[in-house]
């Protein structure tokens, strides 16, 4: 196993368990807690990315040591005219802790085998695991294209086959915290994709939000709040059930219908 770390400042270090670091099975073998020696004929790797929070990047390292002793189990074959041979034991393992939690806080990424597994969204080390096999089930193959536009693609199929969760729920499907979903979505219509445009965009999210603020929308939407109002002018609702915009000057507020709106065109 080859693990790749690399920091926010750009430094990079690579680990390895065995290849170029000369750490091999039989390096492993033996089992000093038992006080014997032996030869190993297999071993486990166990990256503990589920507890990053509590131990940060952890490999848990256990043996299977060829040793036959009283500890030793016996499997009934019958093949090549023997009755039972022993089974290989697995010994007591050790734990490599790369990284402290602590340390974590300075990590961009983390590739395993030449695998992105961990890259850093938002602030948030967010674990792409998940992504992958979301991405298999809901869409298939990424072809190759771009992390945003495949969250993209992914979220919004989830969200087309489950039209009552809303984003946070979708987010969590493939393992994104709702911040994290909310950056992407920002950079990759920042940087000229998602082929609708921002009144389109405010459209269909308050179709699906009907009761949303303008603060809402414009995290949702990863939008500038002065920007929405001034493409929406009519007031939207607030979370107290008043409105923002022309309600706080005295003038009586309309609320918005997006029901008729096509294409992004404005409310009269």
């Amino acid at each position: 196993m080859r693990i790749d770390v690399t920091y926010s400042s750009g430094l990079v270090e690579s680990y390895r368990t065995e290849g170029e670091s000369g750490v091999t099975a039989n390096a492993l073998a033996g089992a000093p807690d038992r006080g014997r020696g032996e030869t190993s004929a297999a071993v486990l790797l166990r990256l503990r990315l589920d507890r990053l929070e509590q131990d940060g990047l952890r490999v848990d390292i256990y043996w299977y040591g060829t040793a036959v002793d009283d500890l030793t189990r016996m499997t009934a074959t019958g093949d090549f005219g023997v009755d039972e041979v022993p089974e290989l034991c697995l010994e007591l393992g050790r734990v490599w802790r790369i990284l402290g939690p602590d340390d974590m806080a300075g990590v961009r990424s983390v590739d395993v085998d030449g695998r992105r597994r961990l890259a850093r969204i938002a602030g948030e080390l967010v674990c792409l695991d998940l992504l992958d096999d979301r991405e298999r089930y809901w869409v298939g193959s990424s072809g190759g294209e771009a992390l945003v536009e495949r969250v993209a693609r992914i979220h919004g199929a989830i969200r087309e086959a489950n039209p009552s969760w809303d984003d946070e729920r979708v987010a969590a499907e493939y393992g994104f915290p709702l911040g994290a979903y909310r950056a992407v979505v920002a950079s990759r219509h920042a940087s000229g994709g998602g082929g609708e445009d921002l009144p389109s965009r405010l459209s269909r999210y308050l179709e699906d939000n009907p009761e949303a603020s303008v603060g809402e929308a414009s995290d949702a939407l990863g939008a500038n709040a002065d920007e929405l109002r001034e493409i929406w002018p009519v007031p939207v609702r607030d979370r107290r059930g008043g409105t923002e915009g022309a309600a706080r000057d005295g003038r009586e507020a309309t609320f918005l219908d997006v029901s008729g709106m096509v294409d992004g065109a404005g409310a009269n």
